[in-house]
C-alpha cells in the first residue's frame, strides 16, 4: 500500500513539473518544438526502478492540467490555448501515446 501510494505520489509530482515547465514556456513565449526538446530530456531507462515512462506523464498531465487551460471558461488567452496544443502535440511527437 505505501509503495503504491508513493508510485501515485511521484506520478502527480511529476505532472506537475511538466505543467509548470510547459507554463513557464509558454509565458516566456518559447516555441513548442524548442521548449519540448531542451525542457522534455528525460532517461527512459529509470522506468524499470519504478519511475513513471514519459508517456504516462504526459497523458496524466492532459488529464489533469491540459483540459483546465483549454476548456472555453478558463481564463487562458486565444495564443496561450494555441501554445499549450503546440506544446502537446509536439510532446506527444516527442513520447508517443
Amino acid at each position: 500500500m505505501v509503495r503504491h501510494m508513493c508510485q501515485v505520489g511521484a506520478d502527480l509530482q511529476l505532472t506537475r513539473l511538466l505543467h509548470a515547465s510547459v507554463t513557464a514556456a509558454v509565458t516566456a513565449r518559447t516555441g513548442a518544438k524548442r521548449g519540448a526538446r531542451t525542457g522534455g530530456r528525460t532517461d527512459g531507462g529509470l522506468h524499470p526502478l519504478g519511475w513513471p515512462r514519459p508517456s504516462d506523464v504526459l497523458r496524466l498531465w492532459r488529464v489533469a492540467h491540459l483540459v483546465h487551460v483549454l476548456r472555453p471558461g478558463s481564463d487562458a488567452s486565444d495564443a496561450g490555448r494555441s501554445a499549450f496544443r503546440a506544446y502537446e502535440h509536439v510532446l506527444t511527437a516527442t513520447f508517443g501515446d
